[in-house]
């Protein structure tokens, strides 16, 4: 087990200049939280452009292409992907953000190991990826090339988000993260110096660190939401998300009740927030099953939100 010790050394010293990019990265705008109202959602079969449910196994997903979409002359494609849901369900989401861009969809089943497993063979990943290029050359008619990734996941999904952020590669061409009530770990063994049994452990913590100060200097765009839906065998995302904000060293600020749209829904109200650069924590009230699920059905909302800030 790595002693995080040293290296919250170097995140203190460094605290100060990434406060300082912080704030110039600010003038790009402010994110705005959505207000988490429940909404029922209902399958669409009828959705404008091509489904196709493809394998490179042991890799699953869907690929949408919108029936508008054409390459750009220059061959450099963006490609959303999504992590852990129904692929009617995020399509009509993507479709809701306004994009007009490639989308794909992966639903792995029940539970983060499921994610984790297939994507901690890197190849796994720079496979799919070659498939979905030979796809869109063949719609495009002309060479096109995956250049800028944006990942969105709920729930178990983060497991796929962690491991590719392991992956320098990956890394580089992935611009946004946006992690929707979907952002766990293992409890702490207790060995970790410092780190109680009951602290998310720290080699969970860890791949999260490059991703979440590239974001703080305004060089990529990171959001979490967090509920307070308690998760008895492991860190709950709010626990795993306030681990985090101590590692790279920014603070959460308490939201006053009823100042705003999402500080004045009843059920899930917007309790606490920090937004530093383009990294933003939203945390949200809630304690039971809705309270998670609502993170999902407003996953447009929350990728509006970015996209009028940034």
């Amino acid at each position: 087990m790595q002693n995080c010790a040293p290296f919250r050394c170097t995140l203190a010293l460094c605290a100060a200049a990434l406060l300082t990019a912080a704030a110039h990265a600010r003038a790009a705008g402010v994110a705005e939280p959505p207000a988490l109202t429940w909404k029922e959602v209902t399958a669409n079969t009828n959705l404008p452009g091509s489904v196709q449910h493809l394998e490179n196994k042991p890799v699953k997903y869907t690929l949408f292409v919108p029936n508008t979409w054409s390459a750009p002359a220059n061959g450099d494609v963006t490609l959303t992907i999504h992590f852990h849901g129904a692929h009617w369900f995020i399509i009509q989401e993507h479709l809701a953000r306004g994009l007009r861009g490639p989308l794909v969809n992966f639903d792995l089943g029940l539970g983060s190991e499921a994610y984790r497993r297939v994507f901690e063979n890197e190849q796994h990943f720079a496979a799919f990826l070659k498939d979905v290029e030979k796809e869109l050359t063949k719609r495009a008619g002309r060479d096109v090339h995956v250049s800028n990734v944006e990942i969105s996941s709920f729930s178990a999904g983060y497991a796929a988000v962690r491991e590719l952020l392991k992956v320098p590669a990956y890394f580089e061409i992935i611009s946004r993260v946006t992690l929707l009530d979907s952002l766990y770990a293992r409890f702490s063994s207790g060995g970790e110096r410092g780190r109680k049994a009951t602290d998310p452990a720290f080699e969970h913590i860890e791949p999260w660190l490059p991703f979440a100060q590239a974001a703080i200097k305004g060089q990529k765009t990171f959001l979490i939401t967090c509920s307070q839906v308690p998760t008895p065998s492991y860190a709950s995302s709010e626990q795993t998300t306030e681990a985090l904000l101590r590692a790279v060293g920014v603070p959460v600020l308490p939201v006053e009740p009823n100042s705003g749209p999402a500080a004045s829904e009843p059920d899930c109200p917007l309790l606490r927030r920090s937004d530093f650069g383009r990294f933003h924590v939203w945390g949200y009230g809630g304690k039971d099953q809705r309270a998670h699920l609502v993170h999902a059905r407003h996953l447009g909302d929350f990728w509006q939100a970015l996209d009028r800030a940034h």
